[in-house]
């Protein structure tokens, strides 16, 4: 029960970041529009610059946990598999 509280833990892990980088791209040019209209656009640009850099780091964050994700699968896979075939269940 642990072990796939843990896998459910993991896969919503990277679930959740790519949601964040959806939020870390669009927040900021909503924000930035109103920025523009106020007259601040070099702390608009560098506002939508950031928000761009973090929505990128989230999604290579999130690729990185989803393809640990299956390769610890993949593996759990190939050990249930030799226990199997060697009949310790």
């Amino acid at each position: 029960m642990f072990f796939k509280l843990k896998r459910l833990q993991q896969r919503l892990s990277y679930y959740f970041g790519y949601m964040w980088s959806f939020f870390f791209y669009i927040a900021p040019s909503f924000i930035v529009v109103d920025m523009f209209n106020q007259g601040e656009v070099k702390f608009g640009l560098a506002f939508v610059c950031f928000g761009f850099f973090m929505s990128v780091l989230c999604f290579m964050t999130s690729r990185e946990k989803k393809k640990r994700y299956h390769e610890t699968q993949v593996a759990l896979a190939e050990l249930d598999e030799k226990i199997r075939k060697t009949g310790y269940e």
